[in-house]
């Protein structure tokens, strides 16, 4: 995890090459969200709560456009953007568009725990 670390300023820089990554596959990010807090669950050894130095976020997407175009783009998340670790994925019908899908992706970024 230490090798993915992320900071606030690096975590906005790649959220802006994603941006500019979907644009380019023609795919309309609708909705990005950072949450802040700290989700890196408490880890109990021995019957004491040991502090780990990680922290992780999840950085929430609302992709649309064509299904082949939105796997391209989470392929090459995937290959090319190691700092996002894939956590959830939901694909469905845009009701507003008949050949298109909407994609809903949550992903995990791990960084050093301020104390």
């Amino acid at each position: 995890l230490l090798s993915v670390k992320v900071s606030g300023p690096y975590l906005m820089s790649h959220l802006s090459k994603l941006k500019a990554l979907a644009k380019e596959m023609e795919v309309k990010v609708e909705n990005v969200e950072v949450d802040p807090r700290n989700t890196f669950p408490i880890i109990n050894q021995n019957g004491e709560n040991d502090e780990i130095k990680i922290e992780r976020q999840s950085v929430n997407f609302k992709l649309s456009g064509n299904f082949i175009n939105i796997g391209r783009f989470i392929d090459e998340v995937e290959k090319n953007h190691s700092m996002f670790q894939m956590q959830y994925c939901s694909i469905g019908l845009d009701s507003l568009d008949p050949e298109g899908v909407i994609a809903d992706l949550e992903y995990l970024t791990y960084g050093e725990f301020d104390s």
